[in-house]
């Protein structure tokens, strides 16, 4: 990582910017990329939702997330969980987390998501767009700010801690085993889908 203007840079945000300055040149828009997604204030029922939460062992020092996600209609799409390399420190897990939501809808190719995550400070940071930091957590708010642009709509919401508990089983169960479902959920969500 570089530093610019007292700023950490990820190579994302580097792409990003060279990008838009070679296409504001030439008058073009960025080829695939949309120039301002739609983040919307309240959810919508005709786009995927998705939970997420990330978690820490803090005897083992292991740091997990979870999401899941659901299709319009309301049924089980897919989930994901897996450990995640960084520090032991809850805003960081909380931040790769949605990080790594993000990645995994658009490698599934969906476009418009209602993310839900039970950290308030990482959901106001992702919906505040003056928001900045010389941090490590900085510099992965500004990596989600970029994935939010492979997107048509992305709604970042708050949500309690008990109702999240779908995608905060699926982060505790990666401490043991790691996986992705599509289309039929892992037994272990099983009484939770059910509420």
């Amino acid at each position: 990582m570089a530093t610019w203007e007292w700023r950490v840079l990820s190579p994302r945000v580097i792409v990003s910017w060279v990008q838009t300055v070679c296409c504001e040149g030439q008058g073009m828009a960025v080829r695939g990329m949309p120039q301002q997604p739609r983040l919307e204030e309240e959810p919508r029922s005709n786009i995927f939702r998705c939970y997420v939460d990330g978690a820490l062992f803090v005897q083992s020092g292991g740091v997990v997330f979870g999401c899941v996600a659901f299709d319009p209609a309301g049924k089980f799409y897919g989930a994901s969980n897996g450990m995640l390399r960084c520090h032991s420190y809850p805003l960081l897990a909380e931040v790769m987390a949605v990080r790594e939501a993000l990645s995994w809808l658009n490698a599934r190719g969906v476009v418009d998501v209602d993310l839900f995550s039970d950290s308030q400070r990482v959901v106001q940071a992702l919906k505040d767009r003056s928001f900045t930091s010389l941090s490590y957590i900085g510099s992965l708010i500004e990596d989600c700010r970029l994935l939010v642009l492979e997107f048509n709509v992305v709604n970042f919401l708050f949500i309690s801690r008990s109702k999240n508990i779908i995608a905060h089983s699926l982060a505790r169960k990666a401490e043991v085993s790691c996986d992705v479902w599509i289309s039929s959920p892992p037994d272990f969500i099983f009484p939770n889908l059910m509420n």
